[in-house]
């Protein structure tokens, strides 16, 4: 939930792009799924969703440190 808010914030006050949001909002839609598949005890889904939403977050980590700066206005 922190994700999502501090999506929003990067995107309203830095004007930012706003898929990340969306991006975002998807991580938390795909833990909340793998989370049910391992309350449920469904293996065949849980294992391979959680390798997937992990592989997403390292992505998309790994975007944010490598995406060059922008020059600044003045």
């Amino acid at each position: 939930m922190l994700g999502v808010i501090a999506a929003i914030l990067c995107a309203r006050l830095r004007r930012d792009a706003r898929w990340p949001i969306i991006a975002t909002i998807g991580l938390l839609a795909l833990m909340s799924l793998q989370a049910f598949a391992g309350f449920r005890s469904l293996t065949a889904l849980h294992v391979p969703l959680g390798v997937f939403t992990i592989t997403l977050a390292i992505a998309f980590a790994a975007w944010t440190w490598v995406r060059s700066p922008q020059p600044a206005a003045g």
